[in-house]
C-alpha cells in the first residue's frame, strides 16, 4: 500500500495502526526520504515493519524529533521548517540486556512485552546476582496474533554489570490456529556460568507442559552444581527424571497425553580458565555450535545434538527392546513414528507424554561430548525449536548470525528467526500450519573477541 501524509493527524493514525512507539519511530522506519521541495510519499508494508527486522544498511535515517519535524518533509523547499539529515547511520547495538533495558527506561513495564520477575532457579544459586530472562504465559496469551514475540518474564538485566556472554533471545508463535505458543526458554547467567535452554510443547496441552519444565529444569539442575562439576551426565540424568515426577504431581492431567521437547546448555569457566560448554537434550529441538578462527572469512557448523527419531537405529533398537512399535515412513516424505494409541508421535524422547512411556518413550536425556573454547577463535552457539531447523540447516543459520558482530546477538536472533518464518510462509504445506519459532543465541567472551 502506498500513503501520503499530509497533516499530523494522518501521522498519528499511521504512528498507532503500525504499533510503533513514537513519530520519531515512525521517521526512523522511513525510506526513499524525498528531496526538499518534493512530497513526503512513500511505500509502507505492513509485515516488513511490523514482524521483520529491519536492516540500518538498507534504510534512509531523518533526524527529528516531533510530528513538526516530519511535516517538515512535506513542506515546500523555502520553508525554513526544512530540518533533516539523510543517510546511512550505523545501528545501535544490542543484546538481551540491553534491548529490556531500553524497553522499560523510563516506561516501568508499560510495553506489555516484559514481566519483571526472577527465575524461580534463581535462589538456588551461590550468592550474587543472577540475570534470568525467561518465557511468561497465562491464557491471555492464547490469543496473540500470529508470528507476535512471546511476552518474557526478567530480572536484573539493567543492573547486572558487564557479563561475560551476550545472548540473543526470540521467540515468537507460529501459525496454529488451535494451539497458543507451545514454545518456551530460559536463560540465567552469572559471572562465572550459564544455564540456558529451550522446550518445544506438543500435544494439546504443550504450552503448560513446556512451561512447567523452563521453570522446573534449571532448578534442578542448579541445585545439583556440586555434582554437575564432576559428573554432568549423572546430574542432567537426575534432573530431567525429577522433573518427570513432579510433573505427575503437580500437572498429572496436562502431561498424559502432551509434552514437550528439552535442549539444554550449561556452560563455565573452570578453575585454569577454560571454557567449557555440555549439553543435555531430548527430542527434535536442536543445539549447533559456530566457529571461526581470527583471520578466516568461512563459519563452520556443528550439530551438537542428534534429533531422537524412532527410525534412528539405537533408538529403534531401544524401543523394540521396550516392546513398541516404529512405523516406518511410507515414503520418506513424512517422518517415522512411534505407535502410541492416543496419538502416534514423531520422536522417541520427550518430558511428559505419560501414555507414550508405555510405548518405549524415555525422559533420559542425551548428552553430547564436553566442548572446550580455545581462545583465537570466534564461537557461537545456537539452540532452537524445530520451527528453525525444519527450515535452515545449521551451516546456515551460522553463517546468518556471524554476519552480526558479537554485541549484536539480539539483532541476529530476530534476523534469523524472521528468516525461518519466509521459508515457512514459502513452504506449501497440506494443513497450511507453521510452526512456532524459538533461538538463543549465544556469544561467549563476545566483547573480548570484538
Amino acid at each position: 500500500a502506498r500513503s501520503k501524509v499530509e497533516g499530523a493527524d494522518e501521522i498519528s493514525s499511521l504512528v498507532a495502526s503500525m504499533n510503533l512507539k513514537s513519530d520519531c519511530e515512525l521517521a526512523r522506519v522511513c525510506t526513499g526520504i524525498p528531496t526538499a521541495g518534493a512530497g513526503f510519499e512513500r511505500a509502507v508494508t505492513m509485515p516488513d515493519v511490523c514482524s521483520t527486522p529491519l536492516s540500518a544498511s538498507s534504510m534512509q535515517m531523518v533526524n527529528c524529533r516531533s510530528i513538526t519535524d516530519v511535516m517538515s518533509l512535506a513542506l515546500p523547499a523555502t520553508s525554513p521548517r526544512v530540518r533533516r539529515t539523510v543517510g546511512n547511520l550505523r545501528s545501535r547495538k544490542l543484546t538481551i540486556d540491553s534491548k529490556i533495558a531500553s524497553m522499560t527506561d523510563g516506561q516501568k513495564d508499560s510495553s506489555g512485552q516484559l514481566v519483571r520477575m526472577p527465575h524461580p532457579a534463581c535462589p538456588m544459586s551461590s550468592p550474587g546476582t543472577v540475570t534470568s530472562v525467561w518465557g511468561h504465559y497465562n491464557d491471555q496469551d492464547k490469543f496473540q496474533p500470529f508470528f507476535s514475540a512471546k511476552t518474557m518474564n526478567y530480572d536484573n538485566c539493567a543492573v547486572s554489570g558487564d557479563l561475560p556472554h551476550a545472548i540473543g533471545v526470540h521467540c515468537q508463535r507460529g501459525q496454529k490456529p488451535t494451539s497458543p505458543n507451545q514454545d518456551d526458554f530460559f536463560v540465567l547467567q552469572k559471572q562465572g556460568w550459564l544455564l540456558c535452554g529451550v522446550a518445544d510443547g506438543h500435544g494439546i496441552d504443550g504450552h503448560h507442559v513446556s512451561h512447567f519444565v523452563q521453570e522446573r529444569l534449571p532448578k534442578s539442575l542448579l541445585s545439583r552444581r556440586k555434582d554437575i562439576a564432576d559428573d554432568w551426565r549423572g546430574a542432567s540424568s537426575s534432573a530431567f527424571l525429577e522433573v518427570m515426577e513432579q510433573m505427575q504431581v503437580d500437572i498429572p492431567k496436562q502431561c498424559v497425553e502432551s509434552g514437550t521437547t528439552a535442549s539444554v546448555v550449561w556452560m563455565v569457566t573452570d578453575v585454569k580458565g577454560l571454557m567449557k560448554v555440555r549439553t543435555a537434550h531430548v527430542g527434535d529441538s536442536c543445539i549447533v555450535y559456530g566457529s571461526k578462527r581470527k583471520g578466516e572469512v568461512n563459519w563452520q557448523a556443528e550439530l551438537l545434538t542428534d534429533v531422537h527419531k524412532p527410525d534412528r537405529k539405537d533408538e529403534a533398537a531401544r524401543i523394540e527392546k521396550m516392546g513398541g512399535t516404529v512405523i516406518p515412513s511410507p515414503d520418506g516424505s513424512q517422518p517415522a513414528r512411534l505407535a502410541v494409541p492416543s496419538g502416534d508421535m514423531a520422536m522417541s524422547r520427550a518430558m511428559g507424554d505419560l501414555d507414550a512411556h508405555k510405548c518405549g518413550l524415555v525422559a533420559e536425556p542425551e548428552c553430547s561430548k564436553e566442548l572446550i573454547l580455545e581462545d583465537g577463535v570466534d564461537h557461537m552457539l545456537l539452540i532452537g525449536s524445530d520451527g528453525i531447523w525444519d527450515m535452515l540447516t545449521p551451516l546456515e543459520a551460522v553463517s546468518i548470525v556471524g554476519k552480526f558482530a558479537p554485541d549484536d546477538t539480539q539483532r541476529a536472533a530476530e534476523r534469523l528467526c524472521a528468516k525461518a518464518q519466509s521459508r515457512w510462509q514459502h513452504k506449501v504445506t497440506q494443513s497450511g500450519v507453521i510452526d512456532d519459532i524459538t533461538l538463543i543465541v549465544i556469544r561467549p567472551n563476545c566483547f573480548h573477541q570484538l
